[in-house]
């Protein structure tokens, strides 16, 4: 039945109804990586599509509530598609916003559809792209950390940094 209706579905109708049912709760197998991002778009791929603004905005306004000002170094870990990163890049000072991401395309989907190319160049973020928490490699140490739902998209495959566990 499935294969039937892939073939009568057309490829970009067969996507918005995989996103539809994600919003409404009805998951099909999501794919990791590319395919997973083409299947639910950048913003479906972190979360509930709908609700992307809301969240990012509940995450901001988290980090405000505990101290976070422009001056403080934040690292965003699991930044994928920028839901919160959007509000803290136009918040931070220039080079105060890290992204950890293991999904590049998704920030680079993100860089294109959520923030302004000025304040992209304007805030000139840090990211790293790594499955392996690699905090090392960026060039200074945060102030503030932010995970949101980090874990849920791990797999058994994903290692974690021996640097990370040491400190």
């Amino acid at each position: 039945m499935i294969s039937l209706l892939k073939k009568v579905i057309p490829v970009r109708a067969r996507r918005s109804l995989e996103v539809f049912l994600v919003d409404h709760g009805f998951p099909p197998t999501k794919k990791r990586g590319n395919l997973g991002i083409q299947q639910l778009g950048h913003r479906g791929y972190v979360g509930t599509a709908e609700r992307f603004d809301e969240m990012g905005r509940h995450q901001y306004q988290f980090l405000l509530e505990q101290g976070l000002q422009p001056f403080h170094i934040l690292c965003d870990i699991g930044c994928g598609s920028l839901r919160a990163g959007r509000y803290f890049l136009e918040y931070l000072d220039k080079g105060h916003y890290f992204g950890l991401e293991g999904e590049q395309q998704l920030v680079d989907l993100a860089t294109v559809h959520e923030i302004s190319k000025d304040i992209y160049e304007a805030k000139a973020p840090e990211f790293v792209f790594s499955y392996a928490f690699e905090f090392d490699r960026f060039s200074r140490s945060p102030d503030f950390a932010l995970a949101v739902s980090v874990f849920t998209h791990l797999t058994e495959k994903d290692s974690v940094s021996k640097t990370w566990l040491d400190e």
